[in-house]
């Protein structure tokens, strides 16, 4: 793989942002906690340790979850300053009573739920206090503006690989792949004459062509003048042929990480180049990763 790719591969979160498939934003959610009294019996004002697990829905939110930080939690104060990073939520009633000790469990990245566990030490009273809690999310919550359906399916790609599900991840971002070259196609071909179109029965190699060419700027001087273009068009193929052999159940040897990173530079380059004019490798890069050496 080369420099490119292996940049865009390793910085999938910033590539997604940019793609519109991912967005970073900050969830607060307020609640009381209620421990599990089935592993606990209750003592009422008499101060105490009581397991607490809580499961928060986050599908108003988001479709895939990317990556979740749970940045800050404690006793909700009101009229609290929610803007100012240097304050931080009390994390018990005082210095002797009311102590929390929690932490973010698990994220389920397609139920779009998160589980925080941990424990309350304290009284009755504490189980009746309204607890803050305040998570950094990337995830991806609705159609890119940018390109399509392509967005959901390499939304859906990232999370399915940071699960470690490289076969689904695959899948996912040749998915992509596929609906970006079809989308553009279709455009390409309204207003044309049916003489002029790219037809839809052609080999998906192609059509990426016959779409590259098409948006490729006069001043670039064709693939030729496209340092990166046998880079990227020897990616393409490599891809489609392992699609091909997992379909036709003639692959042997699992998906491996270095297929998936592939598949996503390939599709982000194709992309950038279509959708941007960029066909330079620093170009590329930098509008990514934002100059990163």
């Amino acid at each position: 793989m080369g420099k490119l790719m292996k940049v865009l591969s390793e910085d999938k979160l910033d590539v997604c942002l940019k793609l519109e498939a991912s967005e970073v934003k900050r969830i607060n959610r307020t609640t009381e906690l209620l421990p599990d009294f089935d592993f606990i019996s209750y003592d009422g004002g008499i101060e105490k340790d009581y397991p607490v697990w809580h499961e928060f829905d986050l599908t108003d939110e988001a479709i895939f979850i990317h990556r979740l930080k749970l940045d800050d939690y404690g006793y909700f104060v009101d009229e609290d300053p929610h803007d100012d990073p240097e304050f931080e939520l009390p994390k018990a009633t005082s210095e002797s009573t009311g102590r929390l000790a929690l932490e973010l469990q698990m994220a389920d990245r397609f139920g779009c739920r998160a589980l925080v566990r941990g424990s309350l030490s304290g009284t009755s009273m504490e189980m009746n206090m309204d607890v803050r809690f305040n998570f950094i999310v990337a995830s991806y919550s609705g159609e890119s503006r940018r390109i399509g359906y392509a967005a959901e399916a390499i939304a859906e790609g990232f999370a399915f690989e940071e699960e470690g599900k490289f076969k689904q991840a695959f899948f996912s971002y040749f998915s992509a792949l596929d609906s970006f070259i079809e989308s553009e196609r279709e455009k390409l071909n309204k207003g044309q004459p049916e003489d002029k179109w790219i037809k839809p029965e052609i080999r998906l190699m192609q059509k990426l062509q016959a779409v590259m060419k098409a948006n490729m700027p006069p001043s670039v001087g064709g693939f030729n003048n496209v340092r990166l273009w046998g880079e990227v068009k020897n990616g393409f193929d490599k891809c489609e042929k392992l699609r091909n052999a997992i379909a036709h159940n003639t692959k042997t040897e699992p998906i491996a990480k270095a297929d998936v990173d592939l598949c996503f530079a390939v599709f982000a380059i194709i992309v950038a180049m279509v959708k941007d004019d960029l066909y330079d490798e620093t170009e590329i890069r930098n509008h990514y990763i934002g100059g990163s050496d």
